[in-house]
C-alpha cells in the first residue's frame, strides 16, 4: 500500500519530512492511527497493498476514508472487509471512498441511496457550490442524516456542498 509516510518514520518517530506534514496539518494523529490499523489489515487481505492512501476525516463518531487508485477494482466482499476491521481496529464506523472524482464521492458515500441531480453552481464571488438533490423516496435509504452526509462531503470535497431532499415534482 502506498501511504504518504516513509517507511521507517513509523517505527522511529518520524523524518523531517513526515514530521513537517503532520506540524503543517497536511496529516494528523487520525491519519496515523488508520494507516495503523490499514496496514495491520493489509498482512490479512493481500489486495489492499494495490491501494494508495490519501486521508482520512473523522467527523461525529465516523471516518470516511479517502482512497486513490485500486478501491474500485476490489471486489466489494474485500471492501467490505476492509471496512469491518477498520471499524473493529478504530472504534467507530468506517466508510472507504475512491477519490476518483467528485461526482464519485458523492455517489459513494450516498449508496445505497441513488442521487438524481448533482451540479456545481458558481456564486457571484467566483466561489463554487457543489448541489445535490435526493428525491424524498429515497432519503429513507440514505446510510446517514443528511445534515451529517453534508458535513462528511464537505469535508471530504473541501467545498461548499448543499444536500436537499426534494419531492420527485421538483426533479421532473
Amino acid at each position: 500500500m502506498r501511504i504518504p509516510f516513509c517507511e521507517g518514520c513509523r517505527e522511529i518517530g518520524g523524518c523531517e519530512k513526515c514530521v513537517e506534514a503532520l506540524r503543517a496539518g497536511i496529516y494528523n494523529e487520525d491519519d496515523l492511527r488508520v494507516l495503523e490499523a490499514v496496514l495491520e489489515l493489509e498482512k490479512r487481505l493481500p489486495h489492499v497493498g494495490t491501494l494508495e492512501y490519501v486521508k482520512s476525516h473523522v467527523i461525529e463518531g465516523l471516518v470516511v476514508v479517502v482512497m486513490l487508485r485500486g478501491l474500485k477494482s476490489l471486489d466489494r466482499k474485500t471492501v467490505s472487509e476492509l471496512e469491518r476491521g477498520l471499524s473493529s481496529a478504530l472504534g467507530k464506523t468506517v466508510r472507504l471512498v475512491d477519490a476518483s472524482s467528485q461526482r464519485d464521492i458523492v455517489l459513494q458515500l450516498l449508496a445505497p441511496a441513488r442521487s438524481v441531480f448533482i451540479t456545481t453552481s458558481w456564486l457571484p464571488d467566483g466561489t463554487s457550490e457543489l448541489i445535490v438533490k435526493i428525491p424524498i423516496k429515497e432519503a429513507n435509504r440514505l446510510p446517514f442524516r443528511p445534515r451529517l452526509l453534508e458535513n462528511i462531503l464537505r469535508s471530504v470535497i473541501g467545498g461548499q456542498v448543499r444536500l436537499e431532499v426534494v419531492s420527485d415534482k421538483v426533479l421532473t
